[in-house]
């Protein structure tokens, strides 16, 4: 898994990593049919994930193109930044690339509090939405399926899939290299064609995208809105 470091609008750094999100949860559901996972939350995490985006792509209620619609807005809104961290809990390895200008040890330390603030962001935002979803069981008498239900309990499992990579990671259970690279010591991302550029330079195709996400998403305040957290 490549890991790269990245600047957007500040001196801090930005973590990235071309999203690997359905190949990772194909091959973990995989894992757990063959039972290669723990039982327990890991693998309820993994089935659960799953099982709640097929309700919401199979819904043919009348209110069917509506709740899909819903559920793609809320979609949109979550934070870009939640790839890396769940992408984590099957990585075998990682690669991480960093400025020439910047030095090994503060690169480790940099990534080190990188995953300490994924965790606490995660850990809360786990908190709150698994108190929440149980209050949704009073709209079970709502027609067509209870997206809001839904909703909070996804939420919740992104919540633990992202705390499951971000542990093995600060465990130190999977093996990381760091790597000093010329290609990012100009990357300021500041126009379209420069994010344009370093993308082609690093055969990075989602790049372009998760940049405007992340700006989006920085733009709306992300964590005054507790619905799409």
């Amino acid at each position: 898994m490549k890991v790269y470091w990245l600047y957007d609008d500040g001196d801090q750094p930005i973590f990235y990593s071309e999203p690997l999100q359905s190949e990772a949860d194909e091959t973990a559901q995989s894992a757990v049919a063959r039972g290669e996972l723990r039982e327990g939350l890991r693998s309820w995490a993994v089935v659960r994930y799953k099982s709640l985006q097929k309700v919401l792509q199979e819904s043919e209620s009348g209110l069917g193109l509506h709740l899909r619609r819903t559920w793609e807005w809320l979609q949109a809104r979550i934070s870009p930044h939640e790839s890396l961290p769940r992408s984590l809990r099957l990585a075998t390895s990682i690669e991480l690339y960093y400025p020439t200008r910047v030095t090994e040890e503060e690169a480790k330390e940099a990534w080190s509090r990188y995953l300490g603030a994924r965790w606490r962001y995660h850990i809360l935002w786990f908190a709150v939405n698994a108190l929440i979803a149980p209050l949704t069981i009073i709209l079970i008498w709502v027609p067509g399926p209870n997206v809001i239900g839904y909703w909070f309990v996804y939420r919740a499992v992104c919540h633990v899939l992202a705390m499951l990579g971000l542990r093995r990671a600060r465990l130190g259970e999977i093996e990381t290299h760091f790597h000093s690279s010329d290609l990012l010591d100009d990357n300021r991302l500041e126009t379209s064609e420069e994010i344009a550029l370093l993308g082609a330079k690093l055969e990075l195709k989602e790049l372009e995208a998760f940049i405007k996400r992340a700006r989006v998403k920085r733009f709306s305040d992300e964590d005054t809105t507790l619905a799409v957290q």
